[in-house]
């Protein structure tokens, strides 16, 4: 578990101002005693909560739900999760939420290097996404120069980073990947670049794929960590060693669990779970043992930059994780491997399970050059029997068979 260096003051509070101020909570939460907490009881003797009590909580009491705990009156932005998953819910902020995201994320991207007068390219999405304006705004706050692009066709960008004098851009692994597919090495150049910023998806912390694209397009990548019921942005890689910073102690309690049972699991180095979040300060929209749906990877040991906060790798989602042999394997599995066997194949992948017999398909695509398929469909399947300890059905296809993505890929199928 882990927190501010004292937790317990401010969980305390937020506790007992939840079950005074949220009907939700107040119900969840009922005979439960916030000042028992340290004193012969552990945030773990609480329920978690998980995605669907909020979507039902919203349905309840529309547009926030009932787990909303302040007033419309007091509300100065709804955004919305992004419904890739499933059904898209609304989180609500204050003035003081709003200061909260935009500093935190504003250290995160401090973190990835970002320093006033920097020029920022965002090519993430818009609209309701809580990695739209809060994120603008952070970069902002940096001294950035923000020119919101938002995830449009690969050589606009790369023209406009140009006329702009770009040294940033922001964006999703995804639409990175499309970029390099789209635009030839000779015509991707940019000059002032120094970085790209990714986000919203996991990808960003699979070293063969930031390898690849560091390769490309000539800067180095660094990935932040966001989920839409915490904070926009709330980790960030330094890029000395594995993993993103946490730099949201004070707003963030944390803790991890077995992803099918629900059970704790220890917050040590090399642990991995889904993580589960409570806020701290959260004044609308609060979470309490929220189950993330994320699958985390810890690295708690000291890292060259000289920061001691943990390093975070999200690893996917538990609705992405397929169990193949007793094992799991998500989709950012896949993606290292395929990512290490470029450009004999592409970077685009389609995962395919069988649910009736728990058996896993791959359909990937070979690079332009290659000529020995059979040998590469061989290779690739020595890799993914090293990597992840499966072997599946691998159906090689032409180069642009596969769909690319502006925002968050789809790479699995269940059949």
């Amino acid at each position: 578990m882990l927190a501010a260096r004292d937790p317990l003051p401010a969980l305390r509070a937020q506790l007992h101002r939840l079950t005074s101020d949220s009907p939700f909570y107040a119900r969840k939460l009922a005979g439960l005693d916030p000042g028992r907490i340290g004193n012969g009881m552990t945030i773990r003797d609480w329920p978690m909560t998980d995605l669907a009590e909020l979507r039902a909580s919203q349905s309840e009491m529309p547009p926030l739900g009932a787990h909303a705990a302040t007033a419309m009156t007091d509300v100065r932005l709804i955004l919305s999760s992004s419904g890739t998953a499933a059904a898209p819910h609304y989180v609500g902020l204050t003035a003081r939420d709003w200061e909260t995201w935009v500093e935190i994320a504003s250290r995160c991207f401090a973190i990835n290097g970002v320093s006033e007068g920097a020029v920022v390219i965002d090519a993430l999405g818009f609209g309701m996404f809580t990695g739209g304006v809060p994120v603008v705004a952070a970069l902002q706050r940096l001294g950035a120069t923000v020119v919101p692009a938002g995830p449009g066709e690969p050589r606009k960008l790369i023209r406009l980073a140009n006329d702009c004098h770009a040294q940033f851009i922001l964006c999703t692994p995804s639409y990175i990947i499309h970029l390099l597919d789209d635009v030839p090495q000779s015509e991707a150049g940019i000059p002032s670049l120094r970085g790209i910023l990714l986000g919203a998806e996991p990808g960003g912390s699979i070293p063969e794929l930031r390898r690849i694209i560091e390769q490309r397009m000539g800067a180095p990548a660094r990935e932040a960590l966001g989920n839409a019921d915490l904070l926009p942005v709330y980790a960030a890689m330094c890029g000395h060693s594995p993993g993103n910073h946490l730099v949201a102690e004070d707003d963030l309690l944390l803790e991890l669990a077995d992803p099918e049972t629900g059970a704790a699991i220890g917050w040590r180095d090399g642990a991995e779970g889904e993580l589960i979040a409570t806020h701290l300060t959260r004044d609308c929209t609060p979470v309490v043992r929220l189950r993330t749906r994320d699958i985390v990877h810890l690295h708690l040991g000291p890292c060259p930059c000289g920061r001691v906060s943990p390093r975070l790798v999200c690893r996917g989602r538990v609705e992405d994780a397929v169990a193949i042999g007793g094992r799991r394997v998500l989709p950012a599995d896949v993606q290292a491997v395929i990512a290490g066997l470029y450009p004999d194949l592409t970077l685009a992948f389609e995962l395919l399970y069988h649910t009736a017999d728990a058996r896993l398909a791959l359909r990937a695509e070979y690079g332009l050059d290659a000529t020995d398929l059979d040998g590469l469909q061989h290779r690739l399947h020595a890799a993914l029997a090293a990597r992840c300890g499966i072997d599946c059905d691998i159906t090689l296809l032409p180069p642009l068979t596969l769909p690319r993505y502006g925002m968050k890929s789809r790479r699995l199928r269940r059949l």
